[in-house]
């Protein structure tokens, strides 16, 4: 049997496992007589929350408490922000040196207003800026005929005595055909019209004859003058009208022949085909304001009457 001094300790000890003192004033764990037959009370002091540990992304191992990353953004370790290392511009002017380092004593050539080669004209003949010089030419058969290159208009009178072709062809400076003046069979008497076109020049009359034949050459002053109402002819001519004609101008026009018959009215910068018939022909026609010349292809009698 336990001793006294025992049974208390062992008492003592029963209660302090079955949850300490009623008395509020004595610590907990100490036994108090006067409470030893009251109820039992847990103690009232709240337990410590319990701590959770949890890892953020990218942290291994570190705690945090789940209470401050609730309300806390989580620290992570911003990526590296540090702007490459730039070279300051250079506050030097561009060079304006040219690609080409070599260098050179004279200066580039530049053209200045009086320099000979920016004004000096293009060489020009002064025949084709002045009236034509009256002049000849005779021969038999082929032949062609060379002259200062003309730029105006010119008449010319040709004559042949042969019996087969006869053809007169006007060429520029360059052997290029500029115009057909006569293509006929036979004698041959009449007046064509030289007309250099597209601002070239004529300057040789290739002929083509079987017999002898003739050529003069005259400027346009030379032409047959048709001052009054009435004119009249026969062949190939040309016509200068003294006045040229003005506002409305009707011409009344015969023709008795069994070839082609064309009347072409010349202006200062136009021609006009007013008649192109074959055979006889009787008519009015009327010539453009500003008619200088007529010319005239026929093979027989033609007459004009003018108001």
């Amino acid at each position: 049997m336990p001793s006294p001094r025992c049974a208390v300790l062992i008492g003592a000890a029963v209660m302090f496992m079955l949850g300490g003192c009623a008395n509020p004033d004595l610590p907990p764990g100490v036994y108090d007589p006067a409470a030893a037959t009251s109820e039992w009370h847990p103690p009232t002091q709240p337990p410590a929350p319990a701590v959770e540990t949890q890892n953020p992304p990218g942290q291994s191992g570190q705690q945090v408490p789940s209470d401050v990353g609730a309300t806390q953004p989580l620290l992570t370790q911003p990526a590296l922000t540090q702007p490459p290392a730039t070279q300051p511009a250079s506050t030097e002017p561009a060079s304006t040196e040219p690609a080409s380092t070599q260098q050179t004593d004279q200066p580039a050539l530049v053209l200045s207003p009086t320099s000979p080669a920016a004004t000096s004209p293009a060489a020009t003949s002064t025949s084709t800026t002045l009236e034509i010089t009256p002049k000849s030419y005779n021969g038999h058969g082929d032949q062609v005929i060379q002259f200062d290159p003309i730029s105006q208009r010119a008449v010319v009178t040709f004559t042949h005595n042969g019996s087969r072709n006869f053809a007169v062809t006007a060429l520029d400076s360059s052997g290029a055909m500029q115009d057909l003046l006569v293509n006929t069979i036979g004698g041959y008497v009449g007046t064509r019209l030289i007309r250099p076109e597209n601002n070239k020049t004529v300057a040789a009359l290739k002929i083509e004859a079987d017999g002898d034949w003739t050529a003069e050459m005259k400027p346009m002053s030379a032409a047959r003058v048709w001052s009054g109402p009435h004119a009249e002819g026969r062949g190939d001519d040309v016509l200068r009208l003294d006045p040229p004609a003005q506002g409305l101008t009707v011409v009344q026009a015969t023709h008795s022949g069994q070839r082609n018959f064309a009347v072409i009215a010349h202006g200062t910068s136009y021609l006009d085909l007013v008649i192109n018939k074959i055979g006889n022909y009787s008519g009015e026609v009327q010539l453009p304001s500003g008619t200088a010349f007529v010319e005239i292809e026929a093979d027989g009698d033609w007459s004009f009457t003018r108001n």
